[in-house]
């Protein structure tokens, strides 16, 4: 499992930009977080490596013997970003390792030391996974909901629906859902930590706690449906340079690939002789005046003929079924990628 901490901060005292960056890398380290390995020129990193490295060079990694494992920052314009991956032997006791991230970030956003504000996309993420997503999808990228800890303050979380002071007021005094994985700490007006996963080790925990996140934030922030996607979940598709063609509906040269009308279909197709044709057609990569051919989409006339046609489409290789709206923009209800269909 590759798990890795990631936060970025607004350094606003311009004079002292290395006591800022020394006190969080130690604050990494004083919370068993700084890892172990980590190379530096010839010698073992320390967290003081960390400002003198950014001082000739914007962008830093520190590696270890192992490829999962580094330390990366980022300093320009008084913005520092750091990413710290860690592995499964850095993470054997899950709630030692909690505890230390939590307690990183509370310290950091309590600090008095150094004057700086934290940025978004603050928190532990997993990079080994990748999460279905709910239909339709709503604009929750701000909420980082494939994260283990997310860390919040007021000023944050980046919406254009929403005021921020809104939003955060409402993810943190809103209920939580009824799961023991999730906690939440709240020092008011300042910032909010909220655990989801807690046994970091099980795909399992990860993956439920990715679709409660998605829940919870859809119920209490409301935002709007991702662009390009319908309320039922199918994504708005562009036939890149098509042009009506001979031997298929529509052909793009650009993107090798042939758009199909079935309008008729109806449990059963009843032009079979040109489904047979585009198979062998598909299956032998040209059209017969020699264009290349990579994929093949069917277009119906409804959304109900395009799902029950999907099933005959996969069997001969097609890519997938689209249909058209009574504006002309067409829509695929089938998008790429892991779904969770809503109740």
């Amino acid at each position: 499992m590759k798990l890795a901490i990631r936060f970025g901060v607004k350094v606003f005292d311009s004079k002292n930009h290395e006591k800022s960056v020394h006190s969080i890398m130690n604050l990494l380290k004083n919370h068993h977080l700084w890892l172990s390995g980590l190379r530096h020129e010839e010698n073992e990193a320390q967290p003081e490596d960390v400002y003198e490295s950014l001082k000739s060079n914007h962008c830093i990694e520190f590696e270890t013997s192992s490829e999962e494992r580094f330390l990366r920052a980022y300093f320009l314009d008084s913005i520092l970003t750091v990413k710290v991956r860690y592995n499964d032997a850095d993470i054997a006791t899950p709630t030692a390792f909690i505890s230390n991230v939590t307690s990183f970030f509370e310290e950091l956003l309590e600090s008095n030391d150094c004057d700086y504000e934290l940025l978004d996309c603050c928190g532990l993420e997993n990079e080994s996974l990748n999460f279905p997503r709910l239909k339709p999808p709503k604009e929750t990228g701000a909420f980082f909901c494939d994260y283990a800890i997310n860390v919040f303050t007021p000023k944050n979380i980046n919406l254009h629906f929403m005021e921020r002071e809104t939003a955060f007021r409402r993810i943190c005094e809103s209920p939580l859902p009824n799961d023991a994985a999730v906690e939440r700490t709240v020092e008011i007006d300042k910032y909010l930590i909220v655990i989801w996963v807690k046994e970091l080790l099980s795909k399992e925990a990860w993956r439920k706690a990715s679709e409660t996140h998605r829940r919870w934030i859809n119920r209490i922030i409301e935002p709007p449906i991702l662009d390009g996607y319908n309320k039922l979940g199918d994504e708005r598709i562009f036939l890149h340079d098509a042009e009506k063609g001979r031997d298929v509906t529509f052909y793009s040269a650009s993107t090798h690939a042939a758009y199909q009308t079935f309008l008729d279909f109806d449990g059963h197709l009843s032009d079979t002789k040109k489904w047979n044709k585009l198979k062998q057609w598909k299956a032998e990569g040209f059209l017969p005046k020699g264009l290349p051919l990579e994929k093949v989409y069917l277009i119906t006339s409804s959304r109900e003929k395009a799902i029950g046609m999907k099933n005959a489409a996969d069997e001969a290789g097609f890519d997938s079924v689209y249909y058209p709206d009574n504006e002309g923009s067409f829509w695929d209800p089938f998008p790429s990628g892991s779904w969770i269909e809503n109740p």
